[in-house]
């Protein structure tokens, strides 16, 4: 897949514009207050049922090369690309769950690496419509409008998207041993970053101390 470039911005971000689909799905991010928005070719789309449960599944797309972001011994040194962490906790039924956009029935983690050692990790939840329960060899199914944010950050990591929703549709092979090996990637590298801070709230040494000092006078 192409992607629609934004002038002095990462190579990872393209103006809003037609997309394509790709043999994974065409998942992709789209800021709230901009054109920015982020897309992937998903080259490599899995997922893993927890303890054969018809109702959960956990779907992993990644546009990076299959043999490096599955090979324990690559840091993924100059990388560019994404891993995706789709986990669906309630398969919606009718007239007993609500089926709508603007229910929550997952919640999804897209790590983003910058190809500079900067890297990004955007997380929030919305409504996920499968094609069919999981189990079978392949899972399918579309994301409405999930809402996101930057949570973690690490390289001085740019955030362009500000704020964004996720949509489109992906198709996934039932592999468990690749499904693992992804999720033990995002999590190694979750680990390496720092927590991005809520401009809205103040961290708790921080909030106390202003709650034990004086007022100024008017």
């Amino acid at each position: 897949m192409r992607f629609f470039l934004v002038v002095l911005s990462s190579t990872l971000f393209g103006l809003l514009g037609s997309g394509c689909s790709s043999p994974g799905g065409d998942l992709a991010l789209y800021s709230e207050s901009n054109s920015v928005f982020l897309t992937g070719d998903w080259t490599t789309a899995v997922y893993a049922t927890t303890n054969n449960d018809p109702n959960t599944a956990d779907v992993y797309l990644t546009d990076l090369p299959r043999e490096r972001v599955l090979s324990e011994g690559d840091l993924l040194a100059g990388a560019s690309g994404s891993v995706i962490h789709i986990h669906l906790f309630l398969v919606p039924k009718a007239g007993m769950t609500p089926i709508e956009a603007s229910a929550c029935n997952m919640t999804v983690r897209q790590v983003v690496l910058a190809g500079s050692g900067a890297a990004g990790l955007y997380g929030g939840g919305g409504f996920l419509q499968p094609d069919s329960r999981p189990g079978k060899e392949h899972f399918s199914g579309s994301i409405f409008d999930a809402t996101l944010k930057l949570l973690r950050s690490s390289g001085g990591f740019p955030d362009l998207l500000d704020g964004c929703t996720m949509r489109g549709d992906f198709d996934a092979v039932r592999d468990e041993q690749a499904a693992r090996a992804l999720a033990a990637r995002i999590e190694a590298i979750v680990a390496s970053m720092q927590i991005v801070d809520d401009p809205g709230v103040a961290p708790p040494d921080k909030a106390a101390t202003a709650e034990a000092a004086p007022s100024e006078a008017p």
